[in-house]
């Protein structure tokens, strides 16, 4: 079953057996917290192929936790003391790492016009403190809870999915444990919401703050997503069935506005927000750069769960063609793989592994082809004028929009690398320039 299928599958399943409208003993609307994490357990228990183990990387001593701990807390009291009475929230998520810093290249463009009026929050790693808070009472709450027993409670899910998908997953302890997490971040949210005070809420991450838009929507604050990624019909962090209009109280917990890189996506799927709003972004709204193009470079993206499948076809291009300078492009969550791979094509002069060493476009702007199994720098790569080949596989159905692409390839084998029916490059745009008119325009609405 691909990714496509599960989703219409999953999505029947959700209204028909009216999952939205299950509470826990204290009355939460439970199933939009938990159902992008149960999607995935259901589709990823379909796939052939299971990631790798990353190897375990050595945690810090318990010394040099409590004191970097400490370090965080001391940080964070004098960033709040300072900081009290700005305009907005600003949560942000530093995950990229260009020259050797750690950067939101989402939050970027905002900062620059509202950050001087934001209290900024880190939810990624543990960045300095002098410039961002990074909630490490909630972080602290959440690892002091794990401790302590939860409630027992029945959510009838796995049952639901038994019946639908035949597959026995167990999930009560999990739900259990994210809605307790849901709850902690409640409670923290609306104390500090009601001691900042700030006009609005801004974020970034997978639809994932479930607790800061839901006391938003309970203090009359606007809850503003920025667009982080994919969003499609395969995210169910973002994708919902055509019927959830119907619910209008609490089963559903998404953000009043969503900033999206372009009309392209907001169009691309049914995400119930009030407005979407295509402000478009500096960094992935790069020309396109077909004339600078080596015909004999190519770039493989990788992830750990499709590392062993991206590893056939570049293992193949190896044997066929060794003259061809082959990149191999690892994910973030790939930091426990990066000697083994590094050590497997050590030996070929003309390969080159990087993790967070290169900037990803600096390979589009010279690469003539991409090839990878699912990810946004499908659209990044086409948008920078590659070749772009997508190996079929069950997950790459979430990408399907882009298989009849007048710059894709749809890989069944690796042989189809070297597929000498390509068309001609077009120009094509899914990701805007940022509009800083926009954005003041929007500001200035809710100032009031």
């Amino acid at each position: 079953m691909n990714i496509l299928e599960c989703t219409i599958k999953f999505q029947e399943m959700e209204m028909s057996h009216g999952l939205f409208e299950l509470k826990t003993f204290d009355g939460i609307y439970f199933w939009d917290i938990v159902r992008y994490d149960v999607f995935y357990f259901i589709f990823r228990d379909n796939l052939n192929d299971k990631p790798k183990p990353n190897k375990v990387i050595p945690n810090k001593s318990n010394r040099s936790k409590i004191t970097e701990g400490l370090k965080n807390l001391v940080g964070d009291f004098k960033y709040l003391h300072k900081n009290t009475g700005k305009k907005y929230l600003f949560l942000k998520c530093s995950r990229n790492l260009i020259n050797d810093k750690e950067t939101d290249i989402i939050s970027a463009d905002y900062l620059k016009i509202i950050g001087e009026d934001c209290f900024v929050i880190e939810i990624y790693g543990n960045s300095t403190g002098k410039n961002s808070f990074l909630n490490s009472v909630l972080r602290y709450k959440k690892k002091i809870n794990i401790l302590f027993k939860k409630k027992a409670e029945n959510y009838d899910i796995d049952k639901v999915i038994n019946n639908t998908f035949k597959l026995d997953l167990h999930l009560d302890d999990f739900i259990a444990s994210r809605v307790e997490n849901f709850r902690i971040e409640r409670s923290y949210y609306r104390k500090l919401l009601k001691k900042l005070k700030p006009k609005a809420a801004f974020f970034v991450q997978d639809s994932s703050q479930k607790a800061l838009v839901y006391c938003c929507r309970e203090l009359g604050k606007p809850s503003i997503e920025l667009q982080h990624g994919i969003i499609n019909n395969c995210h169910q962090g973002y994708s919902y069935p055509k019927a959830i209009e119907k619910y209008n109280e609490n089963e559903v917990v998404v953000p009043e506005v969503l900033f999206a890189f372009s009309d392209y996506w907001i169009n691309n799927v049914n995400y119930p927000v009030t407005e979407a709003i295509a402000m478009g972004n500096t960094y992935y709204s790069i020309p396109n750069c077909a004339t600078l193009k080596n015909d004999k470079e190519i770039t493989f993206i990788s992830a750990d769960i499709y590392e062993a499948k991206i590893e056939v076809y570049l293992d193949y291009l190896l044997e066929k063609e060794a003259d061809f300078k082959i990149n191999l492009k690892l994910h973030p969550n790939q930091k426990g793989q990066i000697d083994e791979i590094a050590k497997k094509y050590s030996k070929y002069k003309n390969v080159k592994v990087y993790y967070n060493e290169i900037n990803l476009h600096e390979l589009f702007k010279t690469s003539k082809v991409v090839v990878l199994v699912t990810s946004t720098a499908a659209y990044e790569a086409i948008q920078f004028g590659c070749c772009v080949g997508i190996i079929r596989d069950d997950a790459s159905f979430d990408i399907e929009d882009l298989f009849h692409h007048e710059n894709v390839i749809v890989l069944d084998n690796p042989k189809d690398l070297f597929n000498k029916d390509k068309k001609e490059i077009i120009n094509t745009v899914f990701f805007n320039e940022f509009s800083q008119e926009n954005m003041k325009s929007f500001i200035k609405s809710i100032q009031g």
